[in-house]
């Protein structure tokens, strides 16, 4: 008697789950499809940033994101001193945390996001110019970056001829080595390019 009150009971709600399914079915609506549109209003505002240009660059000798540091009020590279390892970029005290965690400040090389500054260890050499974008500003490239951005933008090519050699001597053996090219390859192509090589004994 109890198994068979058991099917009767299962039979039941089947049925019922069967019934509540066709009614929604029955009851269900397509609603027209809605257009939202819009367009960007211009407005003015105070836009915080500073451009460090090629000649600039050169003068006060910036060849790492460490450099950087001094050069622009409230910009701060937190460094280890092995390349960019752990390194914190803060500006406006907003920065990164070591190694994990989305970057508080982000790295651009023209206009590309590299991520982390401490994942970034390459030398500055041969730049047309660094942009320091302070503060929301460093949203409008489309990444998070609530302190700003730091845009690193590469040499372009141009329609002269231009070639550059350097080499610098430094305190624990340290040692630059530098190349740079740019000028016309025929009548509608151009190139750039550039390379650094350093190395030094360290000092421990």
């Amino acid at each position: 008697m109890k198994k068979t009150t058991l099917s009767f009971f299962s039979l039941l709600l089947s049925a019922s789950l069967y019934c509540q399914e066709s009614d929604a079915n029955a009851s269900r609506q397509t609603l027209d499809e809605i257009a939202v549109q819009g367009a960007r209003l211009p407005a003015s505002a105070i836009l915080h940033s500073d451009l460090l240009q090629s000649d600039e660059i050169e003068l006060r000798e910036v060849r790492s994101l460490g450099d950087l540091s001094g050069l622009s009020p409230n910009l701060h590279l937190n460094g280890n001193g092995i390349k960019s390892f752990g390194d914190v970029l803060i500006m406006r005290g907003i920065g990164n945390t070591q190694f994990f965690g989305a970057p508080g400040v982000q790295m651009y090389v023209d206009g590309v996001p590299q991520g982390n500054a401490f994942s970034y260890g390459a030398d500055l050499y041969d730049l047309e110019s660094v942009e320091i974008l302070k503060g929301a500003q460093g949203h409008a490239s489309g990444k998070l970056s609530p302190g700003g951005a730091v845009n690193l933008i590469t040499r372009r090519p141009g329609d002269t001829q231009r070639s550059k050699v350097s080499a610098s001597y430094g305190s624990f053996d340290t040692q630059r080595y530098g190349l740079g090219s740019s000028g016309p390859l025929g009548d509608d192509s151009s190139y750039s390019v550039s390379a650094q090589h350093s190395l030094s004994d360290g000092f421990l």
